[in-house]
């Protein structure tokens, strides 16, 4: 007797991998898987296309339809990043013009957030701002740097205050000797915030003349009968209001600004 037995031989399948050969950090790419039959990813993955988030090897195993087999891999490598820093003040004192300057390694373009494509640019914060520029590599890998200037208040108070000729005035953070003389004065002090910032205080003083009364008093000064008696001062320069005084209990004294008028009553 005689037997036979078929044995079939089927040619192994081929696949390959396409897609990226590099990624940039942080960035994502796809792979692709080339042949005919089921994939199974080293990641996990089943479909044809995977998307990658990190360089590294993949691999796919591919399985047809007899059952046969085929494996491919590829090192995904990583793109040169753009390394960034960035020079400039980090606070100022009030509105300052400023210069931010970046220091950058394997980069073809610049992209800062106020809009300008240089390496340094000139910024004048009126409050505390944080900048940003992002820098590309030739390769298109792009990295970000931020940078923040803290602006510290510069202060300039103005104070009003007024005296009399003769007095010292102490208010407001000021202390201002007796002043002789009248008019208006401007006094200032300059002094630095606990962040350094040059700030400054102003006072106005206005110090008001002391009435100088040149002439004598002009009326009757010796009185040898009951009666009415008036008496009158020039207008004083500098005076607004008089204030007449009578010692003598027994008269009475009325007045109206610089004349006075004083009545002596009959003896009873």
């Amino acid at each position: 007797d005689t037997t036979t037995h078929t044995l079939i031989q089927y040619s192994n399948p081929q696949v390959s991998i396409a897609g990226a050969e590099a990624i940039c950090d942080g960035s994502q790419a796809q792979l692709s898987a080339v042949g005919d039959g089921h994939f199974l990813w080293s990641t996990g993955d089943t479909s044809a296309n995977i998307t990658i988030h990190q360089v590294g090897y993949y691999q796919v195993l591919l399985t047809d339809h007899h059952a046969c087999t085929a494996t491919a891999s590829r090192y995904v490598s990583a793109l040169a990043m753009p390394n960034i820093t960035i020079f400039g003040p980090t606070d100022i004192c009030g509105v300052e013009t400023v210069n931010l300057s970046v220091a950058c390694t394997n980069t073809a373009s610049y992209q800062w957030n106020t809009g300008a494509t240089t390496p340094s640019i000139e910024v004048t914060p009126s409050e505390t701002t944080t900048y940003s520029v992002a820098a590309v590599s030739p390769d298109n890998c792009t990295a970000v740097q931020t940078y923040t200037v803290a602006v510290h208040p510069e202060y300039a108070f103005e104070f009003e205050a007024t005296i009399c000729q003769g007095n010292s005035y102490t208010g407001q953070g000021f202390v201002i000797p007796v002043q002789t003389e009248g008019g208006e004065f401007t006094f200032t002090e300059s002094y630095a915030t606990g962040y350094g910032c040059d700030s400054v205080r102003t006072l106005h003083l206005t110090v008001t003349p002391i009435p100088v009364i040149a002439t004598p008093v002009s009326g009757n000064s010796n009185i040898t009968s009951p009666g009415n008696y008036v008496y009158m001062i020039e207008s004083v320069e500098g005076a607004n209001s008089y204030e007449w005084i009578l010692t003598n209990p027994n008269w009475t004294l009325s007045y109206n600004q610089n004349i006075a008028q004083v009545t002596i009553p009959v003896p009873d």
